[in-house]
C-alpha cells in the first residue's frame, strides 16, 4: 500500500489526507461518457422492450442499470474517494452487470433452437436456459459477496476479511468465466451442426433473424470472457496492483467491451431475431437432408 501511495503521489492523484478506497481519484470525464453511454443504450432496450412486450428482455435492461449505478458511484467517488458507500456501489454493480448479458444470450438460444431445430441441441431448450441461468445466478452471489466483503474490509482495515473476500469474488470470476466459455461452445457447435447438415450457411438457412442471433451471441460472448479474463488478473495482482488502480485499464478492458456487448445485444433483440421466426424451420432442414440423400442414391 505505501509504494501506491507514492506512486499515486508522484502522478498527484492520491489524496493523503483520506483514506481513499479507490487507490486512485476517479475521472469525471470518463465517468460522465460512459453513464451518458449506457443510460442511451439502456433505454433503446427498454424501449424495444416495451414495444415488443417481450418481457424477458428486461434481463438486459437490469445489466445495463447495473453498469450506469457502478460508474455513477465512480464518479461520486470523485469528490468522496474515502466514502465506502460510493466504493461498493461501483464494485459490486460493474462486477455483476455482465451475468445480466449472459443471462439474455442464454434466453435467446433457449428461444431460437425449438424455433430453428432442437436436433442440433445437446441439451433440450429449457435446460439450456435453466442450467447457465442457475450458474450464473451462483456467479452473481458469489461476485456480489465477495465484491461487498472486500469493501467492508477495507473500511476496517481487516486484512484477513479482505483475502475472503477476494477468494470468493475470483471464485465467482472463474465460474463465470468457465460458464460463459461452455455456453460460446455449445453455441458454435448448435450452428456448425446446423451449417453441416443443412450444406447451407446460416444466413442463407436461417434469414438475418437467425444470422443475427448467430453473430450477436457469438460476440457478446467473447466480449465478457475477455471482460472477464481481465478482472481475474486484476484480482490476481490484488486491489493495490496496477490493473485495479489504474482507471484507464478499466475503462478499455471492462466497460468498453460491456458498451459494444450491450449494443451487440440491440442489434439481436428477440424483437429483431426470434420473434421474427414465423414458423419452425425443422420441418424445411429435414427436407433439404432427404432431397440430398435422394440425390446421392
Amino acid at each position: 500500500m505505501n509504494t501506491l501511495i507514492a506512486r499515486q503521489e508522484q502522478q498527484g492523484e492520491w489524496d493523503a489526507s483520506a483514506n481513499n478506497f479507490f487507490g486512485f481519484i476517479p475521472n469525471i470525464p470518463l465517468s460522465v461518457i460512459y453513464i451518458v453511454v449506457f443510460s442511451l443504450l439502456t433505454m433503446l432496450h427498454l424501449f424495444l422492450t416495451v414495444r415488443s412486450r417481450i418481457w424477458w428482455g428486461l434481463v438486459a435492461v437490469v445489466g445495463g442499470l447495473c453498469e450506469i449505478a457502478g460508474w455513477s458511484g465512480r464518479l461520486a467517488g470523485h469528490w468522496k474517494p474515502e466514502g465506502l458507500a460510493c466504493y461498493l456501489l461501483q464494485q459490486v454493480c460493474l462486477v455483476i452487470g455482465p451475468v445480466f448479458f449472459s443471462a439474455t444470450c442464454y434466453a435467446l438460444m433457449g428461444k431460437l433452437i425449438p424455433r430453428v431445430g432442437s436436433q442440433w441441441s445437446r441439451f433440450k431448450p429449457k435446460t439450456f436456459i435453466i442450467f447457465f441461468v442457475v450458474v450464473d445466478v451462483v456467479c452473481l452471489i458469489l461476485q456480489g459477496t465477495g465484491g461487498a466483503m472486500c469493501g467492508q474490509a477495507g473500511g476496517e482495515g481487516n486484512d484477513e476479511l479482505l483475502k475472503t473476500g477476494q477468494s470468493i469474488y475470483l471464485a465467482g470470476i472463474s465460474v463465470q468465466l468457465f460458464n460463459t466459455v461452455l455456453f460460446a461452445v455449445l453455441t458454435w457447435d448448435y450452428f456448425r451442426q446446423m451449417k453441416k447438415d443443412t450444406n447451407q450457411s446460416v444466413k442463407s438457412f436461417g434469414g438475418l433473424p437467425v444470422f443475427r442471433v448467430y453473430l450477436g451471441v457469438m460476440l457478446v460472448n467473447f466480449l465478457i470472457v475477455f471482460r472477464n479474463g481481465f478482472r481475474e488478473a486484476e484480482l490476481s495482482e490484488g486491489f493495490d496492483g496496477r490493473l485495479a488502480t489504474v482507471e484507464v485499464y478499466v475503462a478499455c478492458l471492462d466497460a468498453l467491451p460491456m458498451v459494444i456487448a450491450f449494443a451487440a445485444l440491440a442489434y439481436c433483440h428477440p424483437s429483431f431475431t426470434v420473434n421474427r421466426i414465423a414458423h419452425p424451420l425443422q420441418s424445411e432442414s429435414s427436407s433439404i437432408k432427404s432431397e440430398a440423400e435422394m440425390a446421392q442414391v
